[in-house]
């Protein structure tokens, strides 16, 4: 770096601090303090966010430019964070000139795969659609529905002075009338009940007709509450989708909502998209996010049982392994979450919440080992 561009970034460090007057630092929004910004300490730490902090800071210019402390401290920050996101360097959009032939191949290869999956699965898909969709259950047609039962209805009231019409009125006779009326509107509901029940029955049939499920036992349907029975009556399982194609992509959709619902922290609609997700198609990386929302509502022994089926399927995923310590730090098993996150940090060493998760499992271990108190036996 020449002294004219270390001028250059002297006048772009005046302008910012008078751009930005009055604002908060951010030293002060990191919380670093001001010695930190020392070679010796830059060289000695080995904590990458510290350092990205730090980087941001110097860059910034407001607390001064400091060009060789900003190198050292980028150096510092490449080995132990290569991937950071402040190490990037902007260039141009390479075409197809700036490609050699051996990546363009690559490029070529990948595209035409992913041609040949989407290929398969729409084919796939249109094998399984059926022609014509037969439905055998009888439409209802539409019924009158009997008018309520109204004993008092609303005839002409017979005048207190019409002496005649109270001569011809029989009191027994208007009340076989209301008993008629009763008879007659009690055997319509009846046999509307009796139609509903049948209507019932038949789309009961069709909808278990094609799937795993079975009308209930009768004995096991007496032994449950009304709410019970109203649940299994609305509840159909499909155990497998007549396509491979179509069971991925009901999976990924409940998956992509899983996520959704995750990042608006909303865990419980997050755990039934995520489980939907697995019924369809499981596999490792919605078996992995569903062992995340049970770390998050605090049910470690749920989350255990998924990571080990991730582990099953890939002993070396890293995420199953970091949640698998965390489940284990859950159910106070220090020693063993301490295996688990040792693991994690051999093969990631700069997983920073692998190692805050060891330093925690560590510490609770010294401080159970210090509880334990040595039992002394005389030997004769």
């Amino acid at each position: 770096m020449t002294t004219f561009d270390d001028l250059q970034k002297i006048d772009q460090v005046e302008s910012y601090s008078y751009r930005n007057c009055g604002k908060e630092s951010l030293l002060a929004k990191y919380s670093i303090p001001l010695q930190h910004l020392d070679f010796k300490y830059v060289a000695t730490t080995k904590d990458a966010n510290e350092l990205e902090k730090m980087v941001e800071i110097l860059r910034s210019g407001q607390e001064g430019h400091y060009p060789e402390l900003l190198r050292s401290t980028e150096d510092h920050l490449r080995i132990l964070k290569p991937n950071s996101r402040l190490l990037r360097q902007t260039s141009r959009v390479l075409s197809k000139q700036d490609l050699k032939q051996e990546e363009i191949d690559e490029i070529a290869n990948e595209l035409q795969k992913f041609v040949t999956e989407i290929s398969r699965s729409s084919k796939s898909l249109e094998e399984s659609r059926p022609e014509k969709i037969r439905c055998d259950v009888k439409v209802r047609q539409y019924e009158p529905q009997p008018e309520p039962l109204n004993l008092v209805k609303n005839e002409k009231r017979i005048a207190a002075t019409d002496y005649q019409a109270w001569d011809k009125y029989d009191p027994d006779v208007e009340l076989l009338k209301q008993e008629l009326e009763q008879d007659k509107i009690r055997k319509q509901a009846e046999k509307a009940q009796q139609a509903v029940e049948k209507v019932n029955e038949e789309a009961e049939k069709y909808v278990y007709a094609g799937t795993s499920c079975q009308p209930t036992n009768q004995f096991v349907m007496s032994s449950l509450s009304s709410k019970q029975k109203k649940k299994l009556k609305k509840t159909v399982c499909f155990n497998q989708y007549p396509t491979e194609a179509e069971a991925i992509y009901h999976s990924n959709r409940e998956l992509e909502k899983g996520r959704e619902f995750f990042k608006s922290a909303d865990y419980e609609l997050a755990l039934k998209c995520f489980t939907s997700s697995i019924m369809s198609k499981s596999t490792a990386i919605n078996l992995n996010n569903r062992a995340l929302t049970y770390l998050k509502l605090k049910r470690f022994e749920e989350a255990l049982r998924d990571v080990e089926k991730v582990l099953t399927m890939d002993g070396k995923n890293l995420k199953a392994l970091l949640r698998k310590a965390q489940s284990l730090e859950g159910l106070k098993k220090y020693e063993e979450a301490l295996d688990c996150v040792d693991l994690v940090i051999e093969r990631d060493p700069n997983n920073h919440i692998a190692q805050e998760l060891a330093e925690r499992v560590r510490q609770f271990c010294r401080n159970m080992l210090k509880n334990t108190r040595m039992k002394i036996v005389e030997i004769q």
